[in-house]
């Protein structure tokens, strides 16, 4: 499958929504093109080109497309539409001006907004996997003291040693992370010391959606490091970490973290053992070869799936 985002921009900028809906295409389907229509409008194009995620650019630069009007949008989209199984547009006056017109010609349903992802896990016929037992609770299990964090000097950072993994570094204040958009993740956790917990909803900004920050990203970008508050770290592969379902969460059924359990925020990736979802993270380094975390230097498995019980590497195993 492969979408279409309809890009909004001033000509020469991309707006906020555009990296939103880039977001959910990707969790609706991949490879996510990108259609820049407008007037002189290349600068958009090169920047829509560095979003984390974006297979292809489609530039449409005409006169006639200069303010993005109903009637020639609808029929440029239209000219493109055999090519995708989706097409989205941010959820704006823009967006709602065309895009009810295309799904009309197209005699196709539309979804207002993607505002949520459900975890491909949470459709097994058995939602648990081998070796471990389902709990009610949210069993708090870390290692040391619970951090004390002040919002007014938190910072997050996207970096790497090796300079050429990225096109840049970004850094952000809690203000400015927090500000990034959200999605809900509906999903199952599942902790190596064998509890699970099903049918939890985190929010916060996507994993895809925090890595666009720092642009363009080498195919030599293979892994990444998480990096914690007190100097503790896990690694993940990359596609894990940019997995659909992967996101920052700040909140979790609805309220926001409680200490215990990674306030201010902390990584989820649903599909791997819940170590890998690391708490209290400040930042995420980019890494061509894997290098072990903290656990994973003390004997757990290099990455942790959970319906394989890779709990502890081959020497460590039991």
């Amino acid at each position: 499958m492969t979408s279409l985002v309809i890009a909004e921009h001033d000509n020469t900028a991309l707006k906020d929504a555009t990296h939103k809906t880039v977001t959910a295409a990707a969790a609706v389907s991949a490879p996510v093109h990108v259609l820049v229509a407008g007037k002189e409008c290349a600068a958009a194009a090169q920047a829509a080109a560095k979003i984390a995620g974006v297979e292809k650019v489609l530039l449409a630069d005409a006169p006639h497309l200069d303010r993005m009007l109903a009637e020639p949008m609808q029929a440029l989209i239209l000219s493109l539409a055999n090519g995708y199984d989706a097409i989205l547009a941010p959820a704006t006056t823009t967006g709602k001006n065309y895009l009810p017109r295309v799904a009309a010609k197209l005699d196709v349903p539309q979804v207002s907004e993607v505002l949520k992802v459900v975890s491909p896990d949470t459709g097994r016929a058995k939602r648990i996997p081998p070796g471990q037992s389902e709990t009610k609770k949210w069993p708090v299990l870390h290692y040391g003291n619970v951090p004390r964090v002040n919002l007014a000097t938190w910072s997050f950072k996207l970096f790497s040693r090796d300079k050429d993994l990225i096109e840049r570094e970004w850094s952000a204040s809690w203000e400015q992370f927090r500000g990034l958009p959200w999605m809900d993740v509906f999903a199952d956790i599942h902790c190596v010391t064998r509890w699970s917990r099903l049918n939890n909803t985190f929010s916060g900004p996507s994993t895809k959606q925090v890595l666009a920050q720092a642009g363009r990203i080498s195919e030599r970008a293979k892994f990444v490091l998480v990096h914690c508050e007190q100097g503790f770290t896990t690694n993940l592969p990359l596609d894990d970490f940019l997995a659909e379902d992967a996101l920052f969460a700040i909140e979790h059924d609805g309220q926001p973290l409680t200490p215990d359990h990674g306030y201010p925020v902390r990584l989820v990736v649903p599909r791997l053992y819940f170590w890998k979802s690391a708490k209290w993270v400040r930042g995420i380094e980019l890494l061509e070869n894997d290098e072990a975390g903290f656990w994973e230097q003390n004997g757990y498995h290099m990455r942790g799936d959970p319906w394989a019980e890779e709990r502890h590497s081959d020497e460590f195993n039991f």
